[in-house]
Parts: structure tokens; sequence; C-alpha cells
């Protein structure tokens, strides 16, 4: 007979509380997660824990099926796709769906939004005002620092080998090297994650604001290496995401964050 899951509270690294939770878990193995240092979504706290909103959402996942986690090593961002296609890490999160990313991966239900916007530096965004596209940007000629990985929407995947051509783009790897480049006059605009952004700034204490213009609103997702990880636990997880959801629970949670 299978013991009961243990309870545990949402901080709790892994959910493995006591002697033999292994067996207890409902997924066929502990499965193990993409890091990169992400705040607000994911990073470490004072104390050393995995902490932030994707964080405490795939943590309330997880108890709710019954399944057990670890987190890989930290891996730059733009490598995160690349070890979860291969399968020598089991999940992603806060993955944008893609035809590309399908071949190698499966997407469980959306957990939250992302926004993605472009900032400058605080009073000098002005001539950005009247922007409503990457064309506009680019008529503009302004340099714009730019993620070396991820996915940003259609609009912005068409755009950028145009901007490239140009000179118009320079890349960053971390986000907080991104705004030190805008503090350094690098580029007049940065963008990526909307909360990230923010916090990163504060953390760097750089002042910025962000222009009219929504480069995207996406739903984002655990991605699932189809090299990796059974169709059982996939479907495991999938299912818990979306009783949470039901029942408000993600939600909840989001909310503590500023988010819906």
């Amino acid at each position: 007979m299978r013991s009961r899951p243990c309870r545990f509270p949402v901080y709790v690294f892994a959910a493995l509380c006591a002697a033999g939770a292994d067996a207890a878990a409902a997924c066929d193995k502990v499965l193990s997660i993409a890091s990169s240092d992400y705040a607000p979504y994911v990073y470490r706290d004072a104390q050393g824990q995995w902490a932030g909103l994707d964080v405490e959402l795939m943590q309330a996942i997880f108890r709710e099926a019954g399944c057990t986690y670890r987190f890989a090593p930290l891996v730059a961002p733009k490598r995160m796709v690349e070890t979860v296609s291969a399968g020598k890490t089991d999940i992603m999160l806060a993955a944008s769906d893609s035809a590309e990313r399908r071949v190698a991966n499966r997407f469980g239900p959306s957990y939250r939004y992302e926004s993605v916007s472009l900032v400058g530096l605080a009073g000098r965004t002005d001539a950005f005002g009247q922007a409503r596209g990457f064309q506009d940007l680019k008529r503009l000629g302004y340099r714009l620092l730019l993620p070396n990985a991820g996915w940003f929407g259609a609009a912005y995947a068409q755009a950028l080998p145009e901007l490239r051509a140009a000179g118009l783009v320079v890349e960053f790897t971390y986000l907080d090297q991104g705004v030190r480049m805008l503090k350094a006059g690098r580029g007049a605009l940065l963008m990526s994650d909307t909360a990230a952004i923010f916090a990163a700034a504060r953390q760097e204490g750089v002042a910025i604001e962000a222009i009219p213009y929504t480069v995207t609103r996406a739903p984002v997702h655990m991605m699932f290496s189809k090299a990796s990880v059974s169709e059982h636990d996939f479907q495991l997880l999938g299912e818990a995401t979306l009783r949470l959801e039901k029942r408000g629970v993600l939600a909840t949670i989001r909310r503590a964050y500023g988010l819906r």
C-alpha cells in the first residue's frame, strides 16, 4: 500500500520531507527544473533558497500532483531551451509555446501571462512616444539592447534580422548586464519581461521608464522534455495546473506579486 504524500509549506526546497518520500511520489521520478536567476520569478533569497513567483506557482502545482522536483545547476538563459530539448533537464519554467520548441518538447497549460516592454532611462524616452512597432523603432535609428535568447512574439522575430542588419542591436545574456549597458549608453532602449526589467533596475539603482508600446503579452507554460519526461508525468502535472487554476489557488499566488 502506498504511503500518503507529505504535507509541507510552499517555501520548502523540493517535496522530500521524510524518508520514503520518493516512494510516495505520484510522478515516475524526481523531475529536474532548469534554472537561471530571473527575479522576481526565479532567484535565491537571503537564505540561499529558491524563491519567486514562478517558483511558488511551480511548487503549488507539484504539491497538488504529489510529485517531487529538484533544481538543476544554473545555466545561461540561452542554453535553457537546449538543455531541456536534449533531455538533460526535464522542465523549463515560464516558457513561450512555439512550433520550433514543440519538436522536442510538450507544453503544459498556461499558468500566468508574460508582458514584454521596452524601457529607457527615466526622462529620456520622449523620442519613442509615438512608436507602435519595431519598424517605427528602426526608422528612428536608435540602438536597442535585446536578450540573446527567448521568444518574444512573431512581430519581434520578423523584425530582428532587419534590426541586426541595420546595426541597431546590442545583445546581452543577463538582465542586470543589460541594465548596466543601458545606464552606460550602449543602447537607447532595453527589452525584456516588464516585471523583471524593473526588478533588475531597482537592484542596480537605475531609474527607468517604459515606452507606451508593449512588445507582447502572452501566456507562459511549463515546458517538458519529450526525451526525459513520461506522458504520465506530463499529464499529471497538467491536470494539477488546471485544478489549481479552477480553484483560484494560482490566481492568489499571482496577486501577491501584483499580477492577475
